[in-house]
């Protein structure tokens, strides 16, 4: 282990192979993480390295098969395996996250997968001319014919880059995990054209790639762009101050946001353990706008303790808001950065964003069903929003050991029997809702173990208690659950098939008035079920 550049050089192990590593250290979070481009050593960070270094933790290294490392023991790789091993080798080091992800042509890509995958690690980003997820098809829109074979070789041989990445999965694997965040984003593009290839239409694929790299603001809502004028695709090396500059400023941002967290967990603590009381001169708009943006904080103490309690109390039970406030408080809750955040996507954080959007919903829908204050494009406008989250929702899980619980089945079905209960409900919304469980049982991919049924059970129970349909209508879509049973037989038929049955049997255990379940929804529940249980005699 020797120094260098203000930073400690190392080797590192991981899967049988040796890396070449070099960090510094800072008291100061967070640290920085530098990705090269492909085929490139860390060393290609040297300038920008060394100044960071000066103010914050950083990290860099060989990857495998370049610089110093060892090769890989399996190619072709993906970024996925860039990814897996930067993470690791990280972790061996004594930098800790949050990491700020600095990503230099390919290494952009890396960096975006990274903060997708882990966005727990990752607080900011800076892609540095970054590389954007088949670009090479973008060129053939002005490459000469002659070229555009050997571009395409480019793009589809693993064999013809350093690295022998396999292109076209790894640019697969960034897009299936492309969403909108919030951290900190800072997009530097070069203003000149390279010329490394004499052949080329140099000013015209300049173009492109700079409305390629353009399009990377839309990955967060905090992001911001500069043109590095007289810079070509080495921006690093041409201008290492500008560099060093939009890292600092993200380094700012990152830190600066840490301490508002960090005091709004104080107050909102503090507020709960109080009984949900202000302080003197306090009023509940100070803190809406945190609340929602940590109302899917992966951390459950905040966003389930806190957070959410605090909503329940002050829409549920006090009354804190007004019916003015309320409005912008679902406008705000309905939009793409609350319940439509990365709609889609499954397995990572996001879904807590959604899931714990969608309970103050249901809490704003109660006050506007005992005391209505909607107006009818209002009530229009959440009854889509609804509908739409309950078809497109896709993480499906209900306790995740890490995070609590998502529970997005059970979360939108609370939503959802509080919007079947406003006066504007009618038969058509009624039918609309139980296409929705429909869609829900048959989901295809998660069979729900979580009392997920029982809370979509409960909207059922109440649309017949409430005589909000007629019987025979329910009996018709209960009837219609059992079309599943008569798919082809597959992992999707058989998940529909047993959340359909356990559905039944959860609602057939309800009772609906006095005298218990009407005999014709009862009938239809019991034949129903006989239908989907393979072990019926």
């Amino acid at each position: 282990m020797t120094n260098s550049l203000s930073c400690t050089t190392t080797w590192l192990r991981r899967q049988g192979r040796m890396f070449y590593c070099r960090y510094s250290l800072r008291q100061d979070a967070p640290a920085v993480i530098f990705i090269a481009g492909l085929g490139d050593s860390c060393e290609t960070w040297d300038k920008v390295q060394a100044r960071i270094a000066q103010m914050a933790s950083t990290f860099s290294h060989d990857r495998a098969g370049i610089g110093k490392s060892e090769a890989a023991a399996k190619v072709p790789r993906t970024c996925v395996d860039l990814v897996e091993e930067l993470c690791e080798l990280a972790a061996q080091t004594p930098i800790k996250p949050p990491y700020i992800l600095v990503g230099h042509s390919f290494g952009g890509l890396v960096a975006r997968l990274f903060a997708s995958r882990f966005p727990k690690l990752a607080a900011g980003m800076v892609l540095v001319d970054a590389a954007a997820e088949y670009k090479e098809l973008a060129y053939e829109k002005v490459l000469p014919a002659a070229l555009i074979a050997e571009n395409r070789a480019y793009l589809e041989n693993p064999l013809l880059n350093r690295e022998q990445i396999d292109k076209p999965q790894s640019y697969r694997q960034v897009s299936a995990h492309t969403g909108v965040s919030r951290m900190p984003l800072a997009i530097l593009m070069r203003g000149r054209p390279d010329y490394a290839q004499n052949d080329w239409p140099h000013e015209e694929v300049l173009q492109i790639e700079q409305q390629l790299q353009a399009d990377f603001q839309r990955l967060s809502t905090a992001s911001r762009i500069k043109v590095a004028k007289d810079s070509g695709h080495e921006i690093h090396h041409d201008d290492p101050d500008l560099v060093a500059e939009e890292i600092t400023i993200i380094v700012n941002e990152v830190r600066k946001m840490s301490e508002i967290k960090q005091q709004f967990v104080r107050d909102i603590e503090r507020i709960a353990a109080n009984q949900y009381q202000l302080d003197a001169g306090e009023k509940p708009g100070d803190f809406v706008e945190l609340m929602l943006q940590y109302i899917g904080d992966p951390d459950p103490q905040l966003r389930d303790e806190s957070i959410y309690p605090t909503f329940y109390a002050w829409i549920h039970r006090e009354n804190k808001f007004t019916e003015g406030e309320l409005r912008r408080l679902l406008l705000v809750l309905t939009d793409e950065q609350h319940l439509f955040y990365q709609i889609g996507s499954a397995g990572d954080d996001s879904v807590f964003t959604r899931t714990f959007s969608v309970l103050p919903i249901a809490l704003i829908l109660g006050q506007h069903r005992k005391q209505p204050f909607l107006d009818q494009t209002d009530f229009e406008h959440v009854k889509r929003a609804l509908l739409r989250y309950y078809r497109e929702e896709r993480d499906l899980r209900g306790y995740v050991p890490e995070g609590g619980w998502a529970h997005s089945a059970a979360h939108g079905a609370d939503a959802l029997d509080e919007l079947i209960q406003c006066p504007e409900s009618d038969e058509a919304l009624q039918l609309e809702v139980l296409d929705a469980i429909s869609g829900m049982l048959h989901n295809g991919a998660h069979i729900f173990c979580e009392e997920e049924d029982e809370r979509m059970a409960t909207i059922v129970h109440t649309m017949l208690g409430k005589e909000l349909l007629p019987i025979e209508q329910i009996a018709d879509w209960i009837n219609s659950l059992t079309e599943c049973g008569n798919w082809p037989r597959s992992r999707s038929q058989r998940i529909a098939q047993v959340n359909s049955k356990q559905f039944l049997r959860a609602l057939f255990f309800r009772k609906t008035g006095p005298q218990g379940c009407d005999q014709r929804v009862a009938s239809a529940i019991v034949g129903a079920e006989a239908k989907l249980n393979r072990f019926a005699e």
